[in-house]
């Protein structure tokens, strides 16, 4: 057994919720093109400076449900920025998650 699946069996013996794991097969998971209106394109993995300029064009992202919802800061410091900024694209990416959603819908 290689090293990252040594440490994920070990990582999952200590799960404490009941339940089933299962994984198996090989899907190609291309790195998909993500553009931010106002930024340009991002590049993974993300760099301190570009997380920098995602900030400053987001708003503070509420938690909640219904009325209950609010933003507190001392709570939880998250961001987001809306959906219809965000481009997310790339040649392989439909058929990728076509592919995904087939095999999780077929799953057993």
């Amino acid at each position: 057994m290689d090293s990252i699946n040594a440490d994920m069996a070990s990582i999952l013996q200590t799960v404490q919720t009941p339940g089933d794991y299962f994984a198996a097969g090989v899907c190609a998971l291309h790195i998909p093109l993500i553009e931010v209106e106002g930024i340009g394109p991002i590049a993974l993995p993300l760099l301190p400076a570009r997380a920098a300029q995602l900030i400053a064009v987001a708003e503070r992202a509420p938690y909640g449900r219904g009325a209950d919802t609010l933003v507190d800061t001392t709570v939880r410091r998250t961001w987001q920025i809306g959906v219809d900024r965000v481009r997310i694209r790339g040649r392989h990416r439909p058929a990728m998650l076509d592919g995904i959603v087939e095999r999780a819908a077929n799953a057993s």
